[in-house]
């Protein structure tokens, strides 16, 4: 794959080409014709290729770095002890990787192969006894980072069985599947602050509104005055979600090269993050989660129900307190859609207010980072709510332990198929003692 570096400059020149147009249609002040929008369209798809390709390699690097810190000092067997001692312990810490990955593979596939009535290899038995599965169990739960996003202390490469016998298994290309697909289907998930509970009981979280107050300055030996801060508690609920019934033909499973792991990861991922991207950004929070732009309040009301301007969004950006624009969440969300509308715009210096990263840097809107969620209004439209800004860690997501994975043998047994489904319990609120941290921009 092409370097970052290297993407980038192939990246810029469509940039201009866009650029240019958008130039030639404020210029004249008209609207694309037929040609024209299939160009637009053409050279956004190409841009934003670009990007997703960009992102990717960034990823690549971020777990790389990840993967080369601190490690093991012990050597591979068979590693020569002649070969310095850095590559070493780097290469040690990619083969115990390598060999915990084979083993959590192993034990998925024995556990499958096992409900299917098919016989376990001797590499399967040792696998279940290294992870500490029981391949009987008709219900297999997978246990999810307990702080996604923290760093690599908390993707544990480790096997936990407690008493009640209930297999678990931690990390591994599955959890990571999950992980992965979770997050590339859920714009809010991207950026929220992701809590993991061992319970589904009901979770206070504490709130503070103390930004009207200030400390005083007093004389020798006066009276210190008192001024309470206003103190809240939002609720943390549990709502089961299902990836719905999927169907896996036992051929499948009974071929030892077939990537079990990631795809049933990403199969049972995606589905949950769909619905779940829903809920977190316009659900309710009645029976279901709050979605953010259910939790965010009024920053700017644009002047048309039909258009966005350069202006309406440099004025939501400071709707938001500065100290709030200061915190490292701070990011707008917002639809592709409306991504291609901002492309198009200038400030008052004729400046465009989208800006294209470079060496590595990532894609902003006039300095500030941006999110995608195609689950928010996609065009401007009277009482639409197309743009969201803030810091995100404001919003809370909360799953209960992991996903439960439950394979049902009997139900297709007559077209040889086995069923899977997954289940995970979560909820989400954005956190708000009064100060509004998360603004939207509304059209009347």
């Amino acid at each position: 794959m092409p370097s970052v570096k290297q993407l980038q400059e192939e990246r810029a020149p469509i940039g201009v080409q866009i650029r240019k147009m958008a130039d030639v249609l404020q210029a004249e002040g008209r609207d694309f014709n037929a040609e024209e929008r299939s160009q637009w369209e053409r050279l956004n798809t190409e841009f934003n290729q670009k990007s997703d390709l960009i992102e990717a390699q960034r990823r690549a690097a971020e777990v790389g770095a990840i993967l080369d810190g601190p490690g093991d000092r012990r050597n591979i067997p068979g590693l020569e002890d002649t070969v310095p001692r850095s590559m070493r312990n780097k290469a040690t810490r990619r083969y115990r990787a390598e060999a915990a990955e084979e083993m959590r593979s192993l034990a998925l596939q024995a556990w499958c192969r096992r409900q299917h009535g098919f016989d376990l290899t001797d590499a399967h038995k040792r696998a279940c006894r290294t992870m500490g599965l029981n391949p009987n169990r008709k219900v297999l739960e997978i246990r999810l980072d307990r702080h996604p996003g923290k760093g690599p202390q908390s993707r544990a490469m480790s096997a936990q069985q407690p008493s009640s016998g209930a297999s678990l298994i931690a990390g591994g290309k599955f959890a990571g599947a999950i992980e992965k697909a979770l997050k590339d289907y859920s714009g809010p998930r991207e950026v929220a602050d992701v809590l993991r509970t061992d319970d589904g009981a009901p979770m206070p979280w504490p709130t503070s509104d103390d930004t009207s107050n200030e400390g005083e300055l007093i004389g020798e030996n006066r009276e210190v005055s008192t001024q309470d801060a206003k103190v809240g508690t939002t609720l943390l609920s549990a709502y089961k979600y299902s990836s719905k019934m999927v169907k896996v033909p036992s051929e499948l499973m009974d071929d030892t090269e077939f990537d079990l792991d990631t795809f049933l990861g990403e199969l049972l991922g995606e589905r949950i993050g769909r619905a779940q991207n829903r809920h977190f950004t316009v659900g309710r929070g009645s029976s279901e989660p709050q979605g953010v732009v259910t939790g965010s309040k009024l920053g700017k009301t644009a002047a048309s129900g039909s258009a966005l301007t350069a202006d309406e969004i440099i004025d939501l950006i400071h709707s938001v307190d500065p100290a709030y624009r200061r915190d490292p969440s701070f990011r707008l969300m917002f639809h592709d859609g409306i991504l291609a509308i901002i492309r198009k715009l200038k400030d008052g210096q004729g400046r465009y207010l989208f800006e294209e990263g470079q060496n590595g840097a990532p894609d902003k809107i006039k300095g500030v980072r941006y999110v995608i969620n195609q689950n928010m209004d996609s065009a401007p439209a009277s009482g639409a709510k197309t743009m969201l800004a803030g810091p995100f860690r404001k919003f809370k997501i909360r799953d209960v332990r992991g996903l439960r994975l439950k394979k049902l043998e009997e139900r297709y047994a007559e077209f040889d198929q086995v069923g899977f489904i997954g289940f995970l319990r979560s909820d989400s609120r954005v956190l708000n003692a009064g100060t509004g941290p998360i603004r939207h921009l509304v059209h009347p």
